[in-house]
């Protein structure tokens, strides 16, 4: 995501009490002076089955005014489908239904985008048609609240391992942007990962151009993760990614032009370390500028292994530059060897800023908890992060979307306590206090 240049930028701080915030299992962040008020928690899925359930996504739908929950549900040892439910901005909880099924086989990964030109929504899911052979599918599913009654739109099914899949919608066209990680010959001596593309038209899911490729991945270096956004003011396209060489995961994005046809150099967003490795690189948009977030692991040898991990994140340009320093915004501050602090999603808020998803854990503990925090366009430090489920057993994987207004629905994976069997599906509004005003917006480069 890349910073904003202003001709000239107004912060405006509203400074609100800050709710009190509930003790956390370990070491609790320090509670911001603005959090966000936090509505109550909403039962997207919850206690209607004794399964496995993940959240995957939330989108939001301009139209109706309401919020698209997407997550999986484990029907057995080979069986895993998609399912949805819509969330209204007040509160309330409307029709679910199936999305993705087909019985023997596991449907996961699941992302989705909204066209409010024809009211329905673009999702993107990996369907393992087997154990080697992975491909990506997607399917209309109407802004009405009806169920998707069409067939699945193959993305990619060819017989190489397709995984990752991101999507954004572009609204000066009218479709979406999928991307995805490709693997080849995984199993042979030189094996292959790159992050493959391509347009999609909104009004019915088919193909705009040819499948591109991110220049420089292939044997030897793997590009692969993507995560992608739109810039409106330069019309072109943000694509993240984990970049490995030979050796543990850097992150690189690139710009690309809306129709694909030309790809900026890619850059360096932060490059690993003798100790350190990244992973799950993110990245969002806010008017002519980026912000790519991705999560670090500590690499130390065996016994022990340490598994410390936070979250990082740094501000690219709209001319796709990253800026500030390569070691990045610190997101997270875990500090102890088995302290797993991990971004698990990036969503902006027009006017507020850049609201990450943030999951905390042991990986030496049986709890784990959500937070989130802001990051406003420019800025050079993050917030500090602010709980949002502290009283769970197991609470993980937060994801968010948010309305222009300042709304966000964010729903995670929830577990109270026994039986270890079961996993549900919850949600809860943040409204948003911290404001700031641009006065003049210049293209930046």
């Amino acid at each position: 995501m890349i910073m904003l240049r202003w001709l000239a930028l107004l912060v405006l701080v509203v400074i609100l009490a800050p709710r009190p915030v509930p003790p956390v299992h370990g070491n609790p962040p320090p509670v911001p002076l603005a959090a966000p008020q936090l509505g109550p928690w909403i039962d997207v899925w919850m206690g209607m089955d004794d399964k496995h359930n993940y959240v995957e996504d939330v989108a939001y739908n301009h139209r109706h005014d309401e919020y698209l929950v997407l997550w999986t549900t484990a029907q057995g040892t080979d069986t895993t489908d998609l399912w949805a439910r819509r969330v209204g901005a007040g509160g309330s909880v409307r029709s679910w239904f199936n999305v993705a099924t087909n019985p023997a086989h596991v449907v996961s990964t699941a992302r989705a985008a909204y066209s409010p030109v024809q009211d329905h929504y673009l999702v993107v899911f990996v369907y393992q048609y087997s154990s080697a052979d992975w491909d990506i599918y997607a399917i209309i599913v109407p802004g009405d609240g009806t169920a998707p009654s069409g067939l699945w739109i193959p993305i990619s099914k060819d017989t190489d391992f397709q995984s990752e899949p991101a999507i954004v919608y572009n609204d000066k066209t009218d479709e979406f942007l999928v991307a995805w990680s490709n693997g080849r010959n995984l199993t042979g001596p030189n094996p292959e990962w790159t992050v493959q593309m391509q347009r999609r038209r909104a009004s019915d899911g088919t193909p705009d151009g040819g499948i591109y490729i991110v220049p420089g991945g292939g044997m030897g270096v793997a590009r692969s993760g993507p995560a992608v956004a739109y810039n409106r003011v330069r019309d072109q396209y943000l694509i993240a990614y984990i970049v490995e060489a030979a050796a543990p995961g850097d992150v690189g994005s690139i710009a690309a032009s809306a129709d694909l046809a030309q790809f900026g150099a890619e850059r360096h967003v932060w490059d690993h370390t003798p100790q350190w490795h990244a992973f799950d690189a993110l990245v969002g948009a806010s008017g002519d500028g980026y912000l790519v977030a991705w999560n670090v692991s500590h690499l130390s040898p065996p016994p022990p292994s340490a598994a410390l991990q936070n979250g990082y994140a740094r501000h690219v340009s709209g001319a796709g530059v990253p800026l500030g320093t390569l070691s990045g915004i610190p997101i997270t501050a875990a500090t102890h060897p088995f302290d797993i602090r991990r971004v698990s999603d990036a969503a902006y808020a027009p006017g507020y800023g850049y609201l990450m998803g943030l999951g905390y854990a042991q990986s030496t503990g049986a709890e784990s908890d959500t937070y989130a925090a802001f990051i406003l366009p420019g800025a050079a430090t993050a917030g500090a992060p602010f709980a949002i489920d502290v009283a769970a057993t197991h609470a993980w994987g937060p994801v968010a979307a948010c309305a222009p207004r300042g709304v966000c629905l964010l729903a995670e994976t929830y577990r109270l306590n026994a039986p270890w069997s079961k996993s549900d599906i919850r949600a809860r509004f943040l409204y948003l206090q911290r404001v700031y005003l641009p006065a003049t917006l210049r293209a930046a480069g």
